[in-house]
């Protein structure tokens, strides 16, 4: 038997969301996760306090919201599937960004462990290297797709 939490897609979206927010700021509020996904703060109140009783995050009455260790573990790994789930669609399928994003995002939620293995094999292998913890990818190789066309 396993401890491993699993958590709907929206859930997932707001630990994506307040990770990406503390890459670029400090004291994420509520008002900021409201307004990147677009949403009342009511409705982020409410998520909040979910997140709050699975210990994801923490956040005192009016304060900063704050990444748990096992909610950042969390959002590290959806992120991590989102980018290379953009990265394939982009690169190996030709799909432009903005679909891809769209894409990725819908797609990193429901694709098994067992799929996303083999999507990284195959990148890490045609790129000649492995995904790091941000999945940044050396400039100076291009994904080798010909045998796929």
């Amino acid at each position: 038997m396993t401890n491993t939490i699993e958590l709907t897609s929206a859930l997932e979206d707001y630990l994506e969301v307040i990770l990406e927010l503390g890459d670029t700021e400090t004291g994420i509020r509520v008002t900021d996760v409201a307004a990147k996904l677009n949403i009342a703060k009511s409705t982020v109140t409410i998520t909040l306090n979910k997140l709050k009783m699975l210990g994801m995050v923490t956040q005192e009455s009016y304060g900063p919201i704050v990444l748990t260790r096992a909610g950042k573990a969390y959002a590290v790994e959806v992120r991590k599937r989102h980018r290379i789930l953009r990265e394939f669609l982009v690169e190996v399928l030709g799909v432009d960004y903005q679909t891809a994003e769209k894409d990725a995002c819908l797609m990193e939620h429901v694709v098994s462990p067992i799929t996303m293995n083999k999507i990284t094999e195959f990148i890490a292998e045609n790129r000649g290297t492995e995904f790091d913890s941000k999945n940044t990818y050396p400039q100076t190789r291009s994904l080798t797709t010909q045998r796929w066309k």
